[in-house]
């Protein structure tokens, strides 16, 4: 029996909006159940009109599922061959049949059998909503002419599939988000169980031709936390950024009044310090606008709870010397620390950059476990791919185009530096610090209501 993703006792299942694929860490499984399958043989199903207490029958296609649903938990189908309401543009038909018993958590339907078409189907499985899609399930995919006796051979087939409870119960949910006018990815990551969350390097969208800020970009991550009832509790800086401005005060401030006064903590490395008191000093920016700006400072390997998480800070400098990734289960939040791997490496040539830093924070990582994923902060896609948000520690490891294991310390820092001897400033550098070192707080008013950043005149040598 071929197996698209069965799974008796599934409390609850949660899924990325980009990729209609399960990822098997998503899922929270009751401490009483032990479940086990293997991620490859997972499919995601895109179902509109599914309701609460309906089952129906689903006919396949390349990329996801559509189907046709009747009220009624426990209910029997009809069985009719391609019955769709419509199909997503560009997927193509295939012939199989998928069918399920749709139930809210706590509501699941007691009777457990077959369909009048005689394929089986089965209790225990339960969805949630997800952005504008009504339900998100998992299906067993069956065949015609299979006897139902390969029930049981199905339900023994996930319990000796080969990935643990323990694994999947630490696991976080991850929503990543694509800023394309600065490359940068955002980053929301909740504890399934609890709801709480975090959510990483955010943006402030800002037009330098007409010095305006706005907040589109920022609203779509309130969004997400909206849509899946998430209570964030922390927002993390992982350093001051030279390329986009944060929304992390915007934030905290809009989810201070949907969160009920409890306002996130917007958190940085401990080290931010002493990058504050440089920009400081370069763009005139008086200590009581900076000083107390973060909420809370991060030591080095300090742990920290989002919801039943334990989540890690971890120094990473060399890009900035202020540098922090995030360890979350078996994730790590690289910020600018590394790349792709066919982008590389990040510049190292910022105030308190380091190259031979960079190199060693990169090996630490690259120590990680190989199926350990490093999100990164930045994407500059080659032109045969999109946005790519997360890459595996083996992958890096043998494919980086400039970090890879075979790679030298001494060539690392010799190439790393000469690159960044020609590398002009960042388009949005300026403003972006000013406003990073505040942790996303504004200027304060002029007594015209202005509110004023300075940008430095380079007078390259000429006087008057």
């Amino acid at each position: 029996m071929r197996i698209r993703g069965f799974l008796r006792g599934v409390r609850e299942a949660t899924f990325s909006e980009r990729v209609w694929r399960f990822d098997l860490h998503a899922f929270q499984i009751p401490d009483e159940i032990k479940m086990h399958l293997q991620e490859q043989v997972l499919q995601v199903v895109r179902a509109p009109l599914w309701k609460v207490g309906s089952s129906g029958t689903m006919k396949s296609v390349s990329k996801g599922l559509i189907g046709q649903s009747k009220d009624g938990p426990g209910s029997r189908t009809r069985t009719r061959k391609g019955c769709c309401l419509s199909q997503p543009k560009g997927l193509g038909e295939d012939g199989d049949h998928f069918e399920e018993t749709v139930a809210d958590v706590g509501e699941l339907p007691e009777r457990t059998g077959i369909t009048e078409s005689g394929y089986p189907f089965f209790t225990g499985m339960d969805y949630i909503s997800l952005g504008g899609f009504s339900k998100l399930g998992l299906l067993s995919q069956n065949h015609q002419n299979e006897p139902m006796n390969r029930v049981n051979q199905l339900r023994e087939h996930i319990h000796n599939a080969s990935l643990t409870q323990s694994n999947m119960a630490q696991e976080p949910t991850i929503h990543e988000i694509f800023e394309p006018v600065t490359g940068t990815w955002q980053y929301i990551v909740a504890d399934p169980s609890t709801k709480a969350a975090v959510i990483i390097d955010s943006v402030l969208d800002f037009d330098p031709a007409k010095n305006a800020i706005s907040t589109q970009t920022a609203d779509g991550l309130l969004d997400v936390v909206k849509r899946n009832g998430y209570n964030v509790v922390n927002i993390l800086e992982t350093h001051v950024h030279a390329d986009h401005l944060t929304a992390s005060k915007y934030l905290q401030s809009r989810l201070r009044e949907v969160q009920d006064g409890a306002a996130p903590k917007i958190c940085i490395g401990r080290r931010i310090g002493v990058v504050q008191e440089r920009f400081a000093e370069k763009y005139g920016i008086s200590k009581d606008e900076y000083a107390n700006a973060f909420d809370r400072l991060l030591d080095d390997d300090e742990v920290f709870e989002i919801g039943d998480l334990k989540a890690k800070a971890i120094h990473l400098p060399g890009h900035t010397p202020d540098h922090m990734g995030y360890m979350i289960g078996a994730n790590v939040f690289a910020g600018d620390s590394l790349f792709n791997h066919d982008v590389g490496s990040a510049r190292c040539d910022f105030p308190g950059g380091n190259a031979r830093d960079l190199f060693a924070s990169v090996r630490r990582l690259l120590d990680l476990p190989e199926t350990t994923k490093i999100w990164t902060g930045h994407d500059y896609p080659p032109a045969h791919r999109g946005p790519l948000a997360a890459t595996e520690v083996a992958k890096q490891k043998t494919e980086n185009k400039h970090l890879a294991q075979n790679v030298t310390e001494e060539d690392f820092v010799k190439w790393r530096e000469e690159r960044d001897s020609g590398l002009g400033e960042p388009r949005l550098m300026h403003w972006a610090l000013q406003v990073n070192v505040r942790a996303g707080n504004m200027p304060s008013p002029t007594k015209a209501g202005d509110r004023l950043l300075h940008v430095p005149v380079k007078m390259q040598g000429v006087t008057w």
